[in-house]
């Protein structure tokens, strides 16, 4: 005892350490409430004023005192970048006190994947949590924060699957000939109401001057500067810049080419304003004059983990250049004290192998399943708990309501007491209704589809990544990597830290599988700051 008493007096003085670290200042009962729905149908509707009002009765329920109300308007959480949700992001960036976010569910506050969950970690890395009040689990927790994660993962799987099924509705019209978007400058469609087969296109003012403007470019009569000041003064104020992609459009002629039907050309329904033969004259003579303007976008392309990657030894991130004389692309980065560069094509194999590590073989697809019912049970918990609870109160509310009823009808009860008791007894139903009906759909249609978008999502990541254009790779890579890559010039390597949680799993299921081949016990797979004890059983072979 005097032993460990002197040892105590010895190692006192590094207390002072300890205490004169920054503690958070924030406050675990101050709160936000940001509410959102996607259509303006929904303002006009109740939608907004029942996020609101059940958001406000958690923070009731959670002795939370709520600073400020964010949202209430229409914005799509596809993207985030929307006034009411910048306005939230710049005071909670801002403001030191506030702990937690309220929200009426997880998609209410981002469905942009990858970006979310990047987000919400930033955020709970100040202190500052998203609670869906719906969806009421731990997200403070390792369970808790994978199961978040699906959910952001489930949103963003939900998004495209909706967009998917808008575009195949889109491309048949386009095949048909009807233009499904914006119009471009000089038409005007006089049936905007109406379905795009009804739609009315026609030459407007504009479109007339444009009309002019096709014919000087033909005949070579004035620069595109000078072309772009006669509009200008006839009342199209336009830019030479502009105006030379105007040239390039083939609508203008009468010819549909979409994104979405690519390699397709369409005999659109709507009015040219220069026939095919001069525009193809036309933009022959552009392609003469164009230079280098062909290979726009091809350094993005060769580059796609330019910025993303980072040097291990400095930090410092990089970038890349094209060595004109060998034709080869090169990530580079000047940090401090060091100045490295290394062949873009050797990099990016490096990391497509990497994606490999984090691929879901089949052999472990009934343990993946396993794994997120585990984690979805164990997330989910308390609120399987507060469901029973809300159907038991429910059902002594219905039983109360149905009595008064009875004396009412039968008994010779005064309608006086009646009306007393009766409204407040049928807006209980409702509201607990509406909450019980919630947590039973998150329980019973959630589950199976975020492990099997799970699943979709972890198969051929390599593959899909190689193959895709230059903004889907970086949405993959940010999807896997939320916090980018490091790259070891000494070694050839690329490193990650932190990694998606389902992705995580998966590779920490591929080493238990690896090492049990190698005769090594399972568990030793890295995974045991993800899952409960009990999971570990599930990695056994």
């Amino acid at each position: 005892m005097e032993t460990n008493n002197h040892l105590l007096e010895l190692f006192k003085g590094l207390d002072k350490d300890e205490a004169q670290r920054p503690q958070s200042k924030r406050d675990p009962k101050m709160a936000v409430i940001y509410t959102r729905v996607s259509d303006r149908k929904q303002v006009e509707g109740a939608s907004l004023e029942a996020q609101h009002r059940i958001c406000t009765e958690y923070a009731i329920r959670n002795d939370y005192t709520v600073m400020e109300y964010f949202g209430g308007t229409y914005e799509s959480a596809q993207e985030d970048d929307r006034k009411e949700f910048n306005r939230l992001m710049k005071f909670l960036n801002t403001n030191k006190v506030v702990s937690k976010v309220l929200v009426f569910s997880i998609d209410r506050f981002s469905r942009t994947g990858g970006h979310a969950i990047s987000l919400d970690e930033e955020l709970a890395a100040k202190g500052i949590y998203v609670i869906g009040v719906t969806q009421p689990f731990d997200s403070s927790s390792p369970v808790g924060k994978l199961f978040k994660d699906m959910m952001y993962i489930h949103s963003r799987a939900d998004n495209d699957m909706r967009r998917e099924k808008t575009v195949t509705g889109m491309r048949e019209r386009l095949r048909q000939g009807y233009w499904v978007s914006s119009l471009p400058i000089g038409y005007t469609n006089l049936n905007l109401k109406d379905r795009c087969d009804k739609h009315k296109i026609v030459v407007n003012e504009k479109g007339e001057l444009l009309r002019q403007a096709f014919q000087w470019k033909l005949l070579k009569l004035y620069s595109d500067v000078e072309i772009a000041q006669r509009l200008t003064d006839a009342g199209l104020k336009i830019t030479a810049k502009r105006l030379y992609w105007l040239f390039r459009n083939p609508f203008y002629c009468g010819i549909i080419k979409n994104s979405i039907i690519p390699g397709e050309v369409i005999v659109g329904k709507h009015p040219a304003i220069v026939s095919i033969e001069d525009f193809l004259r036309i933009n022959n003579l552009l392609a003469e004059n164009s230079g280098k303007r062909s290979a726009y976008g091809r350094e993005d392309d060769m580059l796609p983990l330019k910025v993303f990657m980072k040097c291990e030894t400095t930090g410092a991130v990089y970038t890349g250049y094209l060595n004109q004389k060998k034709n080869i692309y090169y990530y580079k980065t000047r940090g401090k004290g060091t100045k490295q560069s290394r062949n873009a094509k050797v990099v990016n194999s490096l990391f497509e192998e990497h994606l490999k590590n984090y691929e879901l073989v089949p052999a472990l697809r009934p343990l993946l399943e396993q794994a997120v019912r585990n984690a979805y049970a164990e997330a989910t918990k308390d609120m399987m708990a507060e469901q029973q609870t809300l159907k038991h109160e429910l059902a002594d509310n219905r039983k109360k309501l149905e009595t008064l009823e009875r004396k009412l009808l039968f008994e010779g009860l005064e309608r006086e007491f009646y009306d007393k008791y009766a409204p407040e007894l049928k807006t209980n139903i409702t509201r607990l209704e509406i909450e019980s009906g919630r947590m039973e759909q998150v329980h019973s249609s959630n589950l199976e589809n975020v492990i099997e978008k799970a699943i979709l999502l972890s198969q051929n990541l390599s593959k899909t990544w190689a193959s895709s254009d230059i903004k889907n790779k970086q949405k993959l890579q940010a999807l896997v990597f939320p916090d980018g890559i490091w790259y070891n010039r000494k070694n050839d390597a690329v490193l990650t830290t932190r990694v998606n949680s389902i992705f995580q799993i998966i590779a920490g299921l591929k080493r238990d599988m690896e090492g049990q081949k190698k005769g090594k016990p399972p568990g030793e797979g890295g995974l045991s700051h993800l899952v409960t004890p009990k999971r570990f059983e599930l990695l056994t072979f």
